[in-house]
C-alpha cells in the first residue's frame, strides 16, 4: 500500500519530466494547445488557463459507490457517493517510518485516510479523503491553510468561497501552482467537511489542468452527497 501510494504521489511528476525531456507538451501536442489553453503556462505562469475556476456549469457524476460505511473500501468519518469507475482503497501510514512518507501523508492535523483513483474511468488523477482529530475554529483558515502547506509548487492563485457540502454549510478552495522546471500549471481544489468529532478534507487534482477538469464531476459528486458519518 505504501509503494502505491508514492507511485501515485510521484507518478505525475515522473511522466511530466519525461515528455518535457522529449520537447512534449503534457498534453501529447508539440505545443499546440488544441483549444484547451494548456500550453499556454509556460508564456502565462500564474494565468489561469481554465476556463471557469469553479466549474458551475458542470453536472455531478454518476454514482458507481459510496466510501465512508464500515463495510467500504474506506471507512471513514463521512460518507460520500464515488463516481462510476473510480476505485477507492484505504490507506494507513501510522506504522511508517519513513519520515519523507510522513510528510506526504500528512498536513498539519490531517492525515490521508482514502485514495481514490479515477484512472480506471479514464482520468489521470486522485482524489484523497485527508481525517483531523481536531474540530476547526475557522472553516476557511483551516482549508487555506491545508491547501498551502500541501504544495510544493509556487501558488500563483487561489480562490476560496461558502460552498455547500451535502446538507452542510462549508467552505471549498482551489489553488493554482506553477512549477518553474516544468513549466506547467496545476489546480487542486478541495472542500472540508466537518463531523461529529473529526474534520475532514476532500482534496483532488489532475496530472495537468485537462485532467483536473476531466475529474470535476466526480468531485461535484462527492461534494453534492456528502454527509457525517460519525
Amino acid at each position: 500500500m505504501l509503494a502505491r501510494f508514492a507511485r501515485g504521489v510521484l507518478t505525475a511528476a515522473l511522466v511530466t519530466t519525461a515528455l518535457t525531456a522529449c520537447g512534449t507538451e503534457p498534453d501529447g501536442s508539440p505545443g499546440d494547445d488544441g483549444g484547451t489553453g494548456a500550453s499556454t503556462a509556460a508564456s502565462n505562469p500564474g494565468g489561469d488557463n481554465t476556463d471557469d475556476t469553479w466549474y458551475d456549469t458542470v453536472s455531478p457524476a454518476s454514482a458507481g459507490g459510496t466510501v465512508g460505511g464500515d463495510d467500504s473500501p474506506c471507512p471513514l468519518p463521512v460518507t460520500f457517493d464515488v463516481a462510476e469507475g473510480w476505485q477507492a482503497e484505504a490507506l494507513d501510514f501510522s506504522d511508517t517510518e519513513s519520515e519523507e512518507f510522513a510528510a506526504l501523508t500528512t498536513n498539519g492535523s490531517f492525515a490521508v485516510r482514502c485514495e481514490i483513483d479515477a484512472g480506471p474511468a479514464g482520468a489521470v488523477g486522485h482524489l484523497r479523503v485527508w481525517i483531523s482529530d481536531e474540530q476547526p475554529r475557522d472553516l476557511e483558515d483551516t482549508l487555506r491553510t491545508f491547501l498551502e502547506e500541501d504544495s510544493s509548487e509556487r501558488i500563483t492563485d487561489e480562490s476560496y468561497r461558502d460552498a455547500q457540502a451535502g446538507a452542510a454549510e462549508t467552505v471549498e478552495g482551489t489553488v493554482l501552482t506553477y512549477s518553474d522546471l516544468l513549466e506547467e500549471n496545476r489546480r487542486t481544489r478541495a472542500v472540508v467537511v466537518p463531523a461529529a468529532e473529526h474534520t475532514a478534507v476532500i482534496e483532488f487534482s489532475g496530472f495537468d489542468l485537462i485532467e483536473h477538469e476531466a475529474m470535476v464531476p466526480g468531485y461535484l459528486l462527492a461534494l453534492d452527497t456528502v454527509r457525517a458519518s460519525r
